[in-house]
């Protein structure tokens, strides 16, 4: 665990022997580029270890002031290594369709994004909730989606997301792990019903 002025978050055990570095890495001036840096890997690289939110935390702790421009950085940030893992997966589109078999290609189809409110949707639901937002954005590329749909999506999706951890932890201090994983959780249910039913709708 972190201690920041004898407040305490938890953070993935993987880094756990770091924990000193990171604090005072991000209590100081390069502290805001390294939660920007790791928001922006996170969104590209698939390791489970890798969540963002507990590291945002730590930031507007040490940081309280600066709680909203956190929020945005770390959202933008995270938005844009969506978009490299958007490109990433587009550039090679032809090739990887080539080589799924019938089966990823009738799950493929499957996937309703049949116009650019579909792609902002899922986009959405991709940034919000507990959904590897990799996944989304490969998923989105693949299906030849709107990488503009897909950016404002991810971008309303993350600062949802991040602002509610941001505001938790400005609000509640110690107690905002237990706050925010209950928003999210919430916020996460609601989106993901709403998506659905819009779904069912369009589709029928």
């Amino acid at each position: 665990n972190i201690m920041i002025e004898n407040e305490q978050i938890k953070i993935p055990k993987e880094v756990e022997k770091h924990t000193k570095r990171i604090e005072a890495l991000i209590k100081s001036h390069y502290g805001t580029w390294f939660l920007a840096i790791y928001a922006f890997v996170d969104s590209i690289i698939p390791v489970p270890f890798m969540i963002t939110d507990p590291f945002l935390m730590i930031a507007v702790m040490a940081k309280r002031q600066h709680t909203a421009w956190l929020v945005f950085v770390t959202s933008v940030s995270s938005v844009l290594g969506g978009i490299v893992a958007y490109a990433g997966i587009y550039y090679f589109r032809e090739f990887l369709l080539l080589q799924l078999s019938p089966e990823w290609h009738a799950m493929l189809d499957s996937i309703v994004i049949t116009n650019n409110f579909d792609t902002f949707t899922l986009s959405v639901v991709g940034a919000v909730t507990p959904i590897p937002y990799m996944l989304i954005a490969w998923a989105v590329a693949l299906t030849g989606s709107s990488l503009t749909m897909f950016i404002i999506g991810s971008l309303v999706g993350r600062l949802i997301r991040y602002g509610i951890v941001g505001w938790c932890t400005y609000k509640f201090g110690p107690l905002a792990l237990k706050y925010a994983k209950r928003s999210i959780l919430l916020t996460s249910i609601i989106v993901l019903v709403a998506a659905a039913i819009y779904f069912l709708l369009h589709v029928s």
